[in-house]
């Protein structure tokens, strides 16, 4: 009997603990930041969680996250921030020989608005990613644009390196007119 479709469902959470604060003062001295570290910031602490849930069905895999749930805010009146709600939905084709991942092709959209320093945000977005020496050595890149107010286009490229089967090192770099979303990032990820 041949297996034509299979499906899976994967839920996750991420509980994790926010701490913000808020001061004023202006810097007349040659090290602006060296001053800011010097202040002394009242801080708060508030809970939080981020939750998704992915379903794979064959080839195809359907995601949602969303993020900042239990809404956390911190300092009162005016000066008060709060951290809305952020989810986001997204759909990725695999291309899966022999039981590895060489080949994903996917696009995704943010299904809330979201206000950044840099102004209001909804992005869609659109990439691929391809593995090569037998799964080592990853290659991926993408474009997003925002979907309100000035479209800001990005591009964006990253690489990641398998040291061990579950061990990896990557490493990305974002540009384009999108200031919420330009910058280089790398990181260590643990699979299992």
């Amino acid at each position: 009997r041949r297996v034509l479709f299979r499906s899976a469902v994967a839920i996750g959470a991420t509980l994790k603990l926010l701490q913000a604060g808020e001061v004023r003062s202006t810097s007349t001295g040659t090290a602006p930041l060296d001053d800011a570290d010097a202040l002394d910031v009242v801080r708060q602490t508030r809970p939080d969680v981020d939750g998704g849930v992915m379903v794979h069905a064959g080839h195809v895999r359907l995601g949602l996250t969303v993020r900042n749930i239990l809404q956390p805010s911190f300092g009162s009146g005016t000066d008060a921030l709060a951290l809305g709600r952020q989810a986001r939905a997204g759909i990725a084709w695999l291309r899966v020989p022999h039981g590895l991942h060489t080949t994903v092709v996917s696009a995704d959209a943010d299904l809330t608005m979201t206000e950044t320093a840099t102004g209001r945000v909804r992005h869609v977005s659109a990439g691929a990613e391809r593995w090569l020496s037998r799964g080592r050595l990853g290659v991926r890149g993408g474009v997003s644009a925002n979907t309100i107010d000035s479209k800001r286009p990005a591009a964006s490229g990253g690489i990641s390196f398998a040291l061990t089967r579950a061990l990896y090192l990557n490493a990305s770099r974002t540009v384009g007119r999108d200031q919420s979303v330009t910058g280089w990032g790398s990181s260590v990820s643990l699979t299992f």
